[in-house]
């Protein structure tokens, strides 16, 4: 049973409040990490920012000590993990304080060129494409197929997991769902 709409408003209120003053501290907390680095850092002549989480300490950093900012946009940060889960006006809100962090970095980095497409969309930002592996044509291969590698039937399906294995990023509710697929092999590649 729904609680009655007071109860909702307010715990709705409770919430926004809630999470406006987990942004200010956070703001705050980012100006804090970078007068700490600042004091055990000398000057550089970049600093890079790996993803959306370091970015406004990055940019304080070329504020206090100077050189140039580089963000590494490695993932659709307000679209993935803990940043997808929040409220639609919170979600808009991040996507526009990252938008103008990242038009103020002076390099925007990203791993693939859809990735560079859709920053370009989102951020309106030009991003560089650096990849994070061989190009193709250096890339090893092994001339044993999969499917055999891993004692595998020819039959079986392989589902593939590719990227960061950690927390909150569905490796887990992966490896139990996967129980449930007949005829499946999970693959697990990070």
């Amino acid at each position: 049973a729904r609680p009655p709409l007071p109860g909702r408003i307010r715990r709705g209120f409770l919430d926004g409040i809630g999470r406006l003053v987990q942004a200010v501290r956070y703001l705050v907390l980012a100006r804090q990490w970078a007068g700490r680095i600042a004091e055990v850092v000398p000057a550089a002549d970049v600093w890079q920012s790996e993803g959306l989480i370091t970015l406004p300490v990055a940019l304080e950093l070329r504020r206090r000590r100077g050189g140039r900012v580089v963000y590494d946009a490695r993932d659709l940060h307000v679209e993935s993990a803990g940043f997808a889960r929040l409220p639609g006006p919170w979600r808009r809100l991040l996507a526009g304080r990252e938008r103008a962090w990242a038009q103020s970095a002076d390099a925007v980095l990203t791993a693939n060129r859809p990735y560079a497409e859709v920053l370009d969309r989102t951020l309106g930002v030009r991003a560089t494409v650096v990849l994070n592996g061989p190009l193709a044509q250096d890339a090893p291969v092994s001339q044993v197929p999969v499917r055999e590698r891993l004692g595998l039937a020819p039959t079986t399906r392989i589902v593939l997991y590719l990227g960061n294995v950690a927390p909150n990023r569905g490796v887990e509710q992966l490896c139990r769902a996967i129980a449930g697929v007949p005829d499946a092999a999970l693959l697990v590649v990070g």
